[in-house]
């Protein structure tokens, strides 16, 4: 896809959030696409094994299942841009609800601060070098320092008509997400309201994924954020 190149001096972390069968991969991966030094990753990927098999069975999670995925999410965000690895990074993730937004907005120092949350199973293809996991590449705690890097949160929701959304999701197959969860996510989606939560952008899902990339790139700058000297 030719598009806006665009690079970065910063740390910026970009969710791309919405219903299941919204489009957020393929949206976020071209996203990552048009920045320089950017890198994308699937929120769904961080997920631990638990969580998986609740949704494969038609289950919702709870917030308790939650807390610590997205947790993971901003952690992993920070621990790649101190790396070096990128000074951007996009993810796709749901967050639905304003809280799970509040959790991917906090750094993970201040998180740590307020709770200690349980181990978290960590996935066999987690992007954290192996040096920073435990011993048995399972199970990480989020008491383990933090890194010291400032990073911005920006939310870019991707919504459109439910009859679109249906028929994406069936024809979606071997994915751990169905059809008969559609209902359930659209009932827990907390609009975002720019008016009350900081750096949200809404994109129209039945654009064209070019449309939308320009759409958001074009937010982004509006907020404020120069993705050239970020």
């Amino acid at each position: 896809m030719s598009g806006p190149k665009v690079s970065a001096d910063k740390g910026a972390l970009i969710i791309v959030m919405g219903v299941s069968g919204c489009g957020k991969s393929t949206t976020g991966k071209a996203l990552a696409g048009a920045i320089q030094n950017t890198q994308f990753q699937d929120g769904d990927d961080l997920h631990p094994k638990s969580n998986i098999d609740k949704m494969s069975q038609g289950q919702q999670l709870t917030d308790e299942d939650r807390h610590p995925w997205l947790s993971l999410i901003r952690s992993t965000a920070e621990h790649l841009i101190a790396s070096g690895t990128s000074k951007v990074i996009v993810i796709a993730c749901s967050a639905l609800r304003k809280r799970y937004r509040d959790v991917l907005r906090t750094p993970s120092s201040e998180q740590q601060r307020c709770t200690i949350p349980p181990p978290l199973e960590i996935p066999d293809n987690h992007p954290y070098p192996a040096s920073e996991r435990s011993s048995s590449h399972q199970t990480t705690h989020h008491s383990d320092p933090a890194p010291r890097v400032h990073v911005g949160t920006y939310f870019i929701h991707l919504d459109g008509p439910h009859d679109v959304l249906l028929q994406r999701m069936s024809a979606r197959k071997g994915h751990f997400m169905n059809e008969s969860m559609l209902g359930g996510q659209l009932a827990t989606l907390e609009w975002p309201d720019p008016a009350t939560e900081e750096n949200i952008i809404t994109v129209d899902l039945t654009k064209s994924t070019e449309e939308q990339v320009g759409q958001s790139i074009q937010g982004l700058r509006n907020m404020g954020l120069d993705l050239k000297t970020l």
